[in-house]
């Protein structure tokens, strides 16, 4: 398919006909960890995962005390929490827009606990706050920025790669800025995003509506583009 799957975190799963391209390392925060171990502790809060990332580390903590109610961003990510044993709840709609329909709209006297990364967005836990909700959100990881080859920077901009697809904004800055230092132009090239959140960051970016699939995962993002390809 020549896709380039821009990722934020290490690689996953390998896809055929796809060339995945992590832009950033994970490192986890020490101070944010002993924060969450710290908030593991109280057992009865709403835990809401965003992130395979965060799962992650939760797998490193130890025995996980019984929560009210698990919600995961995308199917990635309950899959990876099912395998510590949780019952997961995905919505509807991914990210945080789906996250925050399928908690109660009254949220006084509750906790949640909420991982998450250095640059996560801070509106959804102002809007837990605001309906009442204790809100716990540990910092326990940070993306740092690796190096993009130039040569693979070279075959991007000159369109190796047909179709992008997004799973995380902050791994498309990654490249758009890359791109830019090196001099290269962005490519005319077909867009995919993980989700309509990251979806909403393609205008402000210059660059054309991506398409999105209707499960937050990365191989339903990836397939958007064999359906493009089967179109007349």
């Amino acid at each position: 398919m020549d896709v380039l799957l821009l990722r934020s975190g290490a690689h996953g799963e390998e896809i055929a006909g796809v060339t995945q391209l992590a832009t950033h390392e994970i490192a986890g925060l020490a101070e944010g960890i002993a924060e969450l171990r710290a908030a593991i502790a109280e057992p009865g809060a709403h835990l809401v995962v965003s992130a395979e990332a965060a799962a992650g580390f939760l797998g490193r903590i130890g025995p996980l005390p019984p929560f009210a109610s698990v919600h995961a961003a995308g199917t990635g990510t309950a899959e990876a929490l099912r395998a510590l044993g949780l019952e997961v709840r995905v919505p509807e709609s991914p990210g945080a827009a789906g996250i925050l329909a399928s908690l109660p709209a009254v949220l006084t006297g509750a906790t949640v606990l909420w991982p998450r990364a250095a640059d996560a967005d801070e509106a959804p836990l102002l809007e837990l706050a605001r309906r009442g909700a204790r809100v716990l959100a540990p910092v326990i990881y940070e993306k740092r920025r690796v190096p993009i080859s130039p040569e693979l920077l070279r075959r991007i901009s000159e369109g190796a790669f047909p179709s992008i697809a997004v799973s995380a904004l902050s791994a498309l800055d990654a490249l758009l800025t890359a791109l830019e230092t090196a001099g290269l132009s962005v490519p005319p090239v077909r867009w995919g995003a993980i989700g309509p959140e990251t979806a909403r960051g393609f205008a402000p970016r210059g660059l054309p509506t991506p398409s999105v699939p209707r499960e937050a995962r990365l191989s339903a993002l990836v397939d958007l583009f064999a359906t493009v390809k089967k179109e007349p």
